[in-house]
Parts: structure tokens; C-alpha cells; sequence
């Protein structure tokens, strides 16, 4: 069939920049949705809490509104709130204004995750693949549906603190310890559920050997200054830094509609809160010692993992957790498993659980039993930690079909370095 200089032409931009088309394709795409998420805001914790906030931010003034008691936030997301109520735009914009910047900014420290995976090859490819793959992968999760109905149309602010508990986890690996507990720091300081994430720093800790406990100063000392100016405008110095331990005491559920074990009958919250705290803190401790104990080697793959591990072990077995407790979690395994082939079905299912809970909750749509939601998380959880402490690596069966000699000796040289 002929074809014209225009076709041949076309054909040769394609075949030149197929990647940057797709991408750039892909990023309009993202931004229009979240654009089309914006507007809608007839949600509960909208109504009845952040726009009541917002309101009072802009009746008050920036420098009034700080020194007073206004919501149940710390005081970086207060000063979030504030600087909107002066912007010349509705709360739901500028909310989402600020959740895609975080959306964005993670995808770029995802990208740069997936790049050393594939330099330390823990992955069956390299080289420009590889680039081409960490592309896709970071430019995918601004897909993640969870994410976009948690940020872009239930105005949640899931993203930003998993957003500095990704850039932590690239300073992890990169071995920028001091930079990793600064910004983790930060991340705790915009929300308490950072916290679930501090297992996973005690464990690296304890295993690799690297840096200082006194590293794990900054987050008390980063949790301090963040709330000066809130103090330095005239709010009580109790009022300001008890903000997380009201937050603690505020729910009286044993599960807020999270697909945890809780859902499976353990419905007592008198009975079981601490129960529940301590049965989860012993899990950490065990797990703590296995890993120290055992030849698990402490490469990209398995570090992405553990601190996702971290923040899912908390929602499943902690007590008082809402469905979006477990946003980490997702984020981190949702672009963890696209790092190879064969996950495709369990990718899917991760985030099937967070689809369910957050329909049950935004459209009042989902008529499938929680305990059934959490069955399925559950059996998740179990089948990721069994294969992951059984083979020592979530992808060691994969490597070993692909490249068996170099990952004994990865093992070795790992082996050696912690003797």
C-alpha cells in the first residue's frame, strides 16, 4: 500500500520517541483526571471537617488561625491549610494542588528506586530496558486507584506523608542515612501513620549495622520544631505537641471499616485494644530477630518490601485503624511487583482490598462482607510473608530461574559483609 513522506516521517518520530510520546501521553492523562476528581467534595470528612478548617483559616488569618486550636492535624498540615485559605482558588483545587505535586514527586523517587534495583541487578534485566521500565513503573503508579480516589476525590492526605517515607526509603538505599531520618521525620510530622514505617528503620538498623541509633533522634527532635510555629504565634506549648497523643485516644473502634483481622468477629474494643498492640509488637520482635539471624540479604528488593511488610502489619493487626491506614503499604507493593513478571494477579488483589473498602465508604456501593475483604488481605499478607521468609527473597524463586550463580554469590558477599 503507498505511503507518503508524512507517513514515513510520523513512522520515524514513533519509532524514535515511542517512550517519551507514551509518557508524555500518560502524564496528560493523569493530570486530566485528577482534574476531573477535583470538584466533587460531598464526602463526610470534607463536609464536616477540612472546609469547616479551612474556613476558619480564612476568617482568622494565618497568624491567628496557628495560635489557636484548629483541627486535629500536627501543625505542617495546619500550616497547609492556612496557606490555601489565602489562595485565590476553592479548597477542593488547591487540596488537589498539593496532593499531586506529592503524587509526582513520589513517582520520581520511584523511578529512581526501580533504577538501583536494576543496577544492583535484583532483577533479571538491565541496561536501557531497565530505564525504560523504571519509566513506565513511576509513570503507572499515578494510576494506582486507591491513590487517585484517596487524593484526588476524597481530598485525603494519604500522599503526602508517603511521599516522604518514599524519598526516606531512596535515601535508605543510597545509604543517605542522615537525610533518611530528617525526611522521615518530616513524613511523621504531617501524619501519625508514619509511625508504621519505624519498624521497618529499627530492622534495617539491626541488620545492616550502618548508622547510628542516635539517628532515630531526629524524629523527636524534627517532631519539636515543627511545632514552633505554631508556639511562636501563641498556641500552648501542651496544646501544640499533644496533638498526636489526643489523636491516639479519639476512636473508640476496634476496626474503622480496615480489612484487618478485626473484622472477623474480634469486635470487642475494651477486650482487645492492647491485646492487639502487643500481640503486634511481638510480631515485630520476632521478625526483627529472624531477619538479623538469618542469610536474608538486605538488597533493594527486599528492603522495598519490608518496609511495606512494616506499614501492612500494622494495619492488619493494630487496633483503631481506618481503610486508609494501609496506603503505604499498597503504594510501595503496587510498583514492587510490577519490578517483575508473574505478580500481575497478586498486584491486582493488593489493590482490589483498599477498591472495596474506600467504595463501601465514598458510594456506599460495595455489598461484599468486610469479614470476606479481609479474608482476602489477610491470605495476601500470609502468602507475601511465607514466600518472603521461606526463600529469603520475594523473587528468589524468579532470579534463581534467570541468574542462579549470581545470586549465590550475591548471597555470599552479603553473607561476608555482615560477619
Amino acid at each position: 500500500m503507498k505511503t507518503f513522506k508524512l507517513d514515513s516521517w510520523l513512522h520515524k518520530i514513533i519509532n524514535r520517541y515511542l517512550l517519551d510520546i507514551v509518557v508524555i501521553l500518560l502524564l496528560m492523562i493523569s493530570v486530566l483526571i485528577r482534574i476531573a476528581g477535583a470538584p466533587h467534595c460531598d464526602f463526610g470528612d470534607y463536609k464536616a471537617f477540612l472546609f469547616p478548617w479551612y474556613s476558619e483559616y480564612k476568617n482568622l488569618g494565618i497568624r491567628q488561625g496557628l495560635s489557636q486550636n484548629i483541627g486535629d492535624y500536627y501543625v505542617p498540615y495546619n500550616v497547609v491549610l492556612a496557606l490555601l485559605s489565602k489562595m485565590p482558588c476553592p479548597l477542593y483545587q488547591g487540596l488537589v494542588a498539593v496532593h499531586s505535586v506529592a503524587e509526582y514527586v513520589s513517582a520520581f523517587f520511584v523511578y529512581k528506586i526501580v533504577m538501583i534495583a536494576g543496577k544492583e541487578k535484583s532483577l533479571p534485566e538491565g541496561g536501557s530496558y531497565a530505564n525504560h521500565k523504571a519509566v513506565i513503573i513511576a509513570v503507572l503508579t499515578l494510576f494506582n486507584p486507591m491513590a487517585i480516589l484517596n487524593n484526588a476525590v476524597w481530598k485525603q492526605a494519604d500522599c503526602l506523608y508517603t511521599c516522604f517515607l518514599i524519598i526516606s526509603l531512596y535515601l535508605l538505599l543510597v545509604e543517605k542515612y542522615t537525610r533518611a531520618f530528617i525526611v522521615y521525620s518530616i513524613a511523621f510530622c504531617f501524619k501519625l501513620q508514619a509511625v508504621f514505617f519505624l519498624p521497618f528503620l529499627l530492622i534495617v538498623y539491626m541488620k545492616k549495622q550502618k548508622f547510628s541509633i542516635f539517628q532515630f533522634f531526629w524524629i523527636p527532635l524534627m517532631y519539636l520544631l515543627a511545632g514552633l510555629p505554631a508556639i511562636l504565634l501563641g498556641r500552648g506549648i501542651k496544646d501544640t505537641y499533644g496533638t498526636y497523643f489526643r489523636q491516639i485516644g479519639t476512636y473508640k473502634s476496634i476496626s474503622l471499616n480496615a480489612a484487618n483481622i478485626y473484622q472477623l468477629g474480634l469486635s470487642d474494643y475494651q477486650i482487645l485494644k492492647y491485646i492487639g498492640i502487643f500481640m503486634t509488637v511481638a510480631v515485630f520482635i520476632v521478625t526483627a530477630w529472624y531477619i538479623c539471624q538469618s542469610h536474608i540479604p538486605m538488597n533493594t528488593v527486599n528492603m522495598i518490601f519490608l518496609g511495606a511488610w512494616s506499614v501492612w502489619t500494622c494495619y492488619l493487626f493494630l487496633p483503631c485503624m481506618h481503610e486508609r491506614y494501609d496506603y503505604a503499604a499498597v503504594y510501595i507493593l503496587s510498583f514492587l511487583l510490577m519490578l517483575t513478571e508473574g505478580h500481575l494477579l497478586s498486584n491486582l488483589l493488593i489493590n482490589l482490598v483498599p477498591l472495596l473498602t474506600y467504595a463501601k465508604y465514598l458510594f456506599g456501593k460495595n455489598d461484599i462482607p468486610m469479614y470476606l475483604i479481609s479474608m482476602m488481605n489477610l491470605l495476601l499478607y500470609a502468602w507475601f510473608t511465607g514466600v518472603f521468609f521461606n526463600y529469603n527473597d520475594l523473587f528468589l524463586k524468579k532470579e534463581r530461574r534467570f541468574y542462579p550463580d549470581h545470586y549465590t554469590k550475591k548471597v555470599e558477599n552479603d553473607d561476608k559483609a555482615c560477619m
